[in-house]
């Protein structure tokens, strides 16, 4: 039985699909809730619409590449883009400590302006709430979206198949590895930028290209690896991943080779990890390779089988648990499990 919440109940690993199943599930689960994807699709006799929510709390508010205002616009509109949907509409929700800066906010609002912009969304409903001094650290905001899901387009976790092969947009643990260094509670410094950028343009592009793609996830907290592992549970699939394969840059494998982190557990938030059909993999990479973001894409392995489900039994508590396994091909030529993150290397990254 769960009595207290420690940091690692929010990396996006383990123990936080543990929490879910255990207190969010159990009491709230529904068939919608069930399929456990970063965005809800809701169906009415119209059409399709996505939608998500999501919160940030990085410390510190600003760092290299951007800051907690870009970060809130693009978390929230990527994860409708990588459930294949047109991003719409947001809302924005504040929660400001008592002797926060004016000045500070309003670089926050213009961040999300100059984002939602490139974005193609607006932000049309919003709150603030002031708490008291020690009430909050400075700044927390959240943000809710919604976007349009075109006819007959259908795009989701538990739908990679065996067979498919693997992509990733761009180098991991950017955003992990700049929001670390930018605390300056390091005795050594290094200048790595986030990563943290709009999706649309470039899901827009893969999906004009390959309209058979069958997952797309953007791989934050947890990083990859914990991605690659939902995946894995939701589609009752196992997967064979070529470590020489997956693009880290010079700059975050140094950092992490110095703390003993592992930059596949670090979190993007302007990567995405593309699932489709292994003859359409060299096209998909092409188009990719043609956006800025996308250039030092690749193919980083594939869906190699069926898994076996999970039977837990009858409730919630199941939803979306089955067996799904993941293995790294090393660098050096072994093979190793590669496991879901258990703990939490660096808090507050979004």
């Amino acid at each position: 039985m769960l009595s207290l919440i420690s940091l690692s109940h929010g990396s996006g690993g383990e123990l936080t699909h543990q929490l879910i199943d255990r207190v969010f599930m159990s009491k709230l689960g529904n068939p919608i809730l069930a399929e456990m994807d970063d965005a809800a699709r809701l169906r009415d006799s119209y059409c399709d619409w996505c939608f998500t929510t999501d919160s940030f709390v990085v410390k510190p508010l600003f760092f290299p590449g951007g800051d907690i205002g870009r970060l809130a616009v693009c978390g929230t509109v990527n994860d409708l883009c990588v459930a294949g949907a047109v991003p719409a509409f947001l809302s924005a929700g504040f929660i400001i400590e008592e002797g926060f800066e004016t000045r500070r906010l309003h670089d926050v609002v213009d961040s999300m302006k100059e984002a939602a912009l490139e974005s193609g969304v607006q932000v049309v409903a919003g709150d603030t709430k002031v708490v008291e001094k020690g009430g909050a650290d400075g700044l927390y905001i959240n943000t809710a979206g919604i976007g349009k899901i075109p006819p007959g387009r259908k795009i989701s976790a538990s739908m990679a198949r065996p067979g498919d092969a693997i992509i990733v947009s761009g180098t991991v643990g950017q955003h992990g590895a700049a929001v670390m260094l930018a605390r300056g509670e390091m005795s050594f410094r290094g200048r790595i930028e986030s990563d943290v950028n709009p999706l649309r343009a470039l899901t827009n592009a893969l999906l004009n290209a390959c309209p058979e793609i069958h997952v797309m996830r953007d791989p934050t907290r947890g990083g990859l690896a914990t991605v690659l592992n939902e995946i894995a549970r939701q589609s009752a699939v196992s997967m064979l991943i070529n470590e020489q394969s997956i693009p880290v840059s010079s700059e975050v494998d140094s950092i992490c080779q110095l703390l003993g982190l592992d930059p596949l557990y670090l979190a993007c938030e302007g990567r995405v990890v593309i699932f489709l059909p292994a003859p359409l993999a060299s096209k998909a990479l092409e188009t990719l390779r043609r956006l800025p973001a996308g250039r030092k894409a690749a193919i980083i392995g594939e869906v190699s089988g069926r898994a076996q489900r999970w039977d837990g039994g009858a409730g919630w508590q199941g939803a979306g648990r089955q067996v799904g396994q993941v293995v790294l091909k090393t660098t050096a030529g072994g093979y190793r499990p590669l496991p879901m993150l258990a703990g939490e290397p660096i808090p507050r990254i979004c």
